[in-house]
């Protein structure tokens, strides 16, 4: 209610003419509201979507933010290793120059040597276990996909119609 006492009227959602018959209002131009609701409807949508696409910036920002530091990271402590490999690698050389009757040569061959053999066979190992690991994964999915067509259908895909297979 307004100040003077009457009632304030919404001029966007008014209806022109009441219908007596039906105690119901009814719209002057209902293609116009509508047109209207449509737009309000995809004005709401556009900024609907416009949030969503803004959320997905911002998450893809974020993960994008992680990596980078990640890799940051990552850089660090490979250097750190590196150096501190090179630094042992240094003092086994010189060990053995020393122990090999002062040939600097033959104990920075042997102490290059030892490392890169320790390279190459973790890396081995590394690749073999993850291979394995591989296998067994593949080996289950199918496992498991096959007892689930046993328990669904009575038969799985490797049944050929013989009993006891």
């Amino acid at each position: 209610m307004r100040a003077n006492g009457k009632p304030q009227v919404n001029k966007r959602h008014s209806r022109a003419d009441a219908s007596p018959a039906r105690g119901r209002t009814v719209d002057a131009d209902p293609l116009g509201e509508f047109v209207t609701r449509l737009a309000e409807l995809g004005d709401y949508a556009t900024h609907y979507a416009a949030a969503r696409f803004d959320i997905a910036k911002v998450r893809l920002r974020n993960l994008l933010v992680g990596i980078a530091a990640g890799l940051v990271g990552l850089v660090i402590a490979i250097g750190v290793v590196l150096t501190f490999f090179v630094y042992l690698l240094s003092g086994l050389a010189g060990g053995l120059s020393v122990a090999l009757g002062d040939r600097p040569w033959l104990g920075t061959l042997l102490a290059g040597a030892s490392g890169l053999a320790l390279v190459a066979g973790s890396l081995m190992l590394l690749a073999l276990r993850m291979r394995n690991a591989q296998r067994r994964a593949i080996v289950r999915k199918y496992e498991e996909r096959k007892a689930r067509q046993r328990r669904r259908y009575g038969k799985d895909v490797g049944h050929n119609g013989r009993p006891g297979t």
